[in-house]
């Protein structure tokens, strides 16, 4: 499993397509939180949960591309092959199969994942929603010295959001944040 610090290099929450089966195959987005170990949260009533309760299995697929993402979210992928006997669709370059252990009932249910298989080269690093909205956020910050009063007023408020998900989803950003935050107020604006 040596290519898991290449898919997920540092602590933080990471977006992968999951493949479950037991009720219905399903491939839908989720994150996985990477600290110690690896962890999914799934809610109730869920496909996916249902689907674990049966089966406790998974697959993870690795992708970029935003549109796979948004067709999973609305059911719109359809397996194309099984691992496992999971659903799997093609043109993946990395695949990791795990066991999913339930950790704690609720909602959301949380599960533990130890990995059993991975397939593909896996060099590439799996989507994180704090390292998009870092970069997001760096094009915020140039536009806060030439935006009206008003236009910086509502900049900071998405200025505030991103930085409190950039903290939660990609905690290795936060020195980087801290020098961002001591830019702006070395500049007077107010951040609270």
């Amino acid at each position: 499993m040596g290519k898991l610090s290449l898919v997920f290099p540092h602590p933080g929450i990471y977006e992968v397509l999951l493949g479950t089966a037991g009720v219905a195959e399903n491939i839908s987005p989720i994150g996985i939180r990477v600290s110690d170990d690896f962890r999914i949260r799934v809610y109730s009533g869920s496909l996916t949960l249902q689907n674990l309760s049966i089966h406790p299995y998974c697959l993870l697929l690795i992708t970029q591309d935003p549109v796979l993402f948004f067709k999973g979210l609305s059911g719109q992928l359809s397996p194309e092959r099984w691992v496992y006997g999971l659903p799997a669709i093609n043109g993946m370059s990395c695949i990791f199969v795990a066991k999913c252990k339930l950790t704690a009932l609720g909602n959301p249910s949380e599960f533990l994942l130890s990995f059993i298989s991975e397939m593909g080269e896996c060099k590439e690093k799996s989507l994180s929603r704090g390292d998009g909205l870092f970069v997001d956020l760096l094009v915020h910050i140039t536009r806060v010295d030439i935006v009206s009063k008003d236009e910086r007023d509502k900049l900071f408020e998405i200025i505030k959001y991103e930085t409190e998900v950039i903290r939660r989803t990609a905690p290795y950003l936060e020195p980087f944040l801290k020098r961002i935050e001591d830019s702006l107020r070395s500049k007077g604006y107010k951040l609270e």
